[in-house]
């Protein structure tokens, strides 16, 4: 789409005349449009869509950042820090002052964001200031200078998350916000929140290289364990939790967690700071009556909670005796995760006499021939463990899982083949009908049979599923078959014609291997692709051509393609999506479209069209993220244009819904719903919708399950 863009209203003759015409969507937006300021606003939109790789687009957000409007003025900040080009700070810096705490805060969360991929030098004579430092010394001022207390809570946010890699810059980066700790008022919570986030973002990017000081240490530990203001209304109830969660998850980290801490933690009226503490039960160094509290906490009344007291017994406690490991698998508590960890930790030692292996094999002869879907996950999961306890017993059954008519239930046998090193098994698994059993079955051929199975992979490159083709491509590295290069030649040409960009990680795989197992002759058919639609390709078809003939060559490609971007205004109206499970259970997200229009966009397109409809969600890790969306149900499987990234101030907490990416602006319209708050994803990944009712059913997913459809409504 061309994206012409141009300032105001009152120029748009100018901008026709030398940008051209706008595309045919902005032109019928113009038509509808009734201010200048909803014109414009398309105007920046499409700048920021473009990914700014023209003068015009770059002059559009300079425009925007000098409006006297507000909003116009927030979205090409926010923009700006999206572009992570450190060349943005100087633009981004002079509006850091501005008189809109919004924007204020929307400028230091911007700065954050432009220098998020550099870090600042590691040494030596400097005759200015690196761009993070200067980033660092603005927001520190205005830290200081700062009266609104959210605006506060970003600053010091952001300055906790700036990549520095020396102890003197780590250490001037904690003191502010150190000395922030002792707030105990209401009206302080938002700050103490954004300097509790920043700490534990601090601690987290630094491990090894910085440890808190003592006083950190001491302030943070106070969050956990001293008395905090009591509020009334939920929304400070709930940024009070956050606090203490992020204090104790830095404390955590940096590896200052004391018995009296975790005890007092294991009492907090907030499930996910007693989740944090069963956590590092299982983490910690040194903790007196480790087994006491484990104990305690394998008895709390919320199931996330149990689940990390039961992994932290499996980690410190197994080899004493597996007695409540077992307990867990046999009661009927209705949650699935908690008797599946129970069956993959009975994998590990446990006393003799406990019979682990007679309970594993019972579990595993659970699977029928006509199993409900409900009902595989306990003998699948079963039948993996008995393989490391009892391989003759896990032996014996692999026929019968391995011929299942539910595909979910072979990948599981492939999983216990390979643990059992059952080659003519694997050989079966790998002819499957389903690619993700392929693609188990040829990992482990690739693990035990080397090149003898070099048949079996060239076969997987004529498969149309990306991620057999990418571990096909890998489990090629060193073959001797002379004909493994024209195939992957065949291959990368027969992917390309897809148009696909998602077609990326199967076809680096293939130009790597390439890289290795080419020559010279090759160099005319591989020519085309310095002129490919994705720039990683072309940059490494130029690095392949080079080392094949020892000349330079250049990749064209110098930017990458961009979808076609939607109208704001419609996009604004998409409020609520509701998301039918096969098994009759409903949740309901509340959408972004404000901070992530590009993203909600796109996801209500797709679900209008049908497209979630019978999808499933293919991952699921609990006290993380459930993830799904996958036409393949697999991480490579996904939309066929790549979604940008619209990261931005919404964290990424218990129940926030994001896209799913492998790297920068790589959406392929996956969704993952947060089971817990997950502060290391935050500024890496859009959020773009928020569970607002239905938590319960999300907690109960499990692998496979299907949406059977999206519903959208708006405003």
């Amino acid at each position: 789409m061309n994206r012409q863009v141009a300032p105001t209203l009152l120029v748009l003759s100018i901008v026709f005349l030398v940008f051209g015409t706008p595309s045919s969507a902005l032109t019928q937006s113009i038509k509808n449009a009734v201010n200048a300021n909803t014109i414009f606003r398309q105007f920046l939109f499409e700048a920021e869509d473009s990914r700014v790789v023209d003068p015009q687009a770059f002059a559009t957000l300079r425009a925007g950042l000098e409006s006297a409007d507000d909003e116009l003025r927030l979205i090409a900040i926010r923009a700006f820090g999206r572009l992570e080009r450190s060349d943005s700070v100087r633009w981004l810096i002079n509006s850091i002052a501005d008189e809109s705490a919004e924007i204020r805060a929307e400028v230091a969360n911007a700065l954050g964001q432009s220098v998020e991929s550099i870090s600042e030098p590691t040494g030596g004579e400097r005759t200015e200031l690196s761009v993070v430092a200067t980033v660092h010394a603005a927001l520190t001022s205005r830290l200081y200078k700062e009266t609104d207390s959210k605006v506060r809570a970003v600053l010091a946010q952001t300055l906790g998350r700036l990549s520095f890699r020396n102890t003197q810059s780590l250490a001037a980066a904690e003191q502010p916000l150190s000395a922030l700790l002792d707030m105990r008022d209401v009206e302080s919570l938002h700050t103490l929140l954004g300097v509790v986030d920043g700490l534990e973002s601090l601690t987290r990017q630094n491990v090894g290289r910085h440890s808190l000081m003592s006083e950190t240490v001491e302030g943070l530990r106070n969050i956990v364990i001293g008395p905090m203001p009591v509020v009334e209304n939920t929304q400070d109830q709930d940024t009070l939790a956050r606090v203490r969660r992020l204090a104790m998850s830095a404390l955590a980290i940096n590896g200052t967690v004391d018995r009296t801490m975790v005890e007092i933690a294991l009492s907090d009226i907030d499930p996910q700071v007693r989740r944090l503490a069963a956590t590092a039960l299982g983490t910690a160094g040194t903790l007196n009556d480790r087994a006491a509290l484990i104990m305690a906490a394998l008895n709390d009344s919320v199931a996330m909670v149990r689940y990390e007291a039961l992994r932290a017994y499996g980690g410190r406690l197994q080899s004493n005796g597996c007695q409540p490991i077992i307990d867990t698998l046999n009661t009927d508590d209705g949650n699935m995760h908690l008797s599946l960890l129970a069956l993959d930790l009975l994998a590990n030692e446990c006393p003799s006499d406990q019979s682990v292996d007679l309970i594993l094999a019972s579990v595993a002869g659970e699977l029928t021939s006509n199993q409900t879907f409900f009902s595989w996950h306990r003998p699948a999961h079963a039948l993996v463990s008995l393989a490391s306890v009892a391989p003759d017993r896990a032996k014996n059954l692999l026929p019968q899982f391995s011929k299942h008519q539910i595909w979910q239930v072979r990948s599981y046998a492939a999983r216990a083949a390979a643990i059992l090193a059952a080659s003519d098994w694997l050989l079966v698994l790998a002819n499957d009908s389903h690619p993700n059993v392929r693609t188990l079955a040829v990992r482990g051929l690739a693990q035990f049979e080397g090149h003898t199975a070099d048949e079996v992979y060239l076969e997987a490159l004529e498969s149309s599923d990306y991620q057999l083709i990418l571990t096909a491509a890998r489990a090629l590295e060193g073959s001797p078959d002379r004909r493994v290069t024209q195939t992957l030649i065949t291959t990368l040409a027969r992917l390309t014609a897809e148009n696909s960009d998602t077609s990326r990680d199967p076809r680096v795989a293939i130009l790597e291997r390439l890289h290795e197992l080419g020559s010279r002759r090759n160099a005319g058919v591989l020519r085309p692709y310095l002129e490919d639609f994705d720039t990683q390709v072309s940059n490494l078809a130029a690095e392949v051509l080079t080392k094949w003939t020892g000349q330079l060559h250049e990749p064209a490609s110098v930017q990458m393609r961009t979808s076609d971007t939607p109208l704001l205004e419609p996009t604004f109206r998409i409020q609520h999506a509701r998301i039918e499970m096969r098994s009759g259970r409903v949740f309901h997200l509340t959408m972004h479209p404000r901070e992530a229009p590009a993203t909600v966009a796109r996801f209500a397109r797709l679900s209008r069209e049908g497209y979630y409809d019978g999808l499933m969600f293919h991952r699921v890790v609990p006290n993380f993220v459930i993830q799904g969306g996958s036409p393949g149900a697999n991480e490579f499987a996904g939309d066929a244009m790549y979604l940008r990234d619209e990261v931005g101030l919404r964290p990424h907490v218990r129940g926030a819904v994001g896209i799913s990416t492998r790297g920068r602006d790589t959406g392929d319209a996956q969704i993952f719903i947060n089971l817990v708050d997950n502060p290391r994803l935050d500024h890496h990944y859009t959020v773009f919708a928020t569970v607002t009712s239905g938590m319960d059913v999300v907690d109960q997913i499990i692998e496979g399950d299907v949406m059977q459809r999206i519903t959208i409504s708006e405003q």
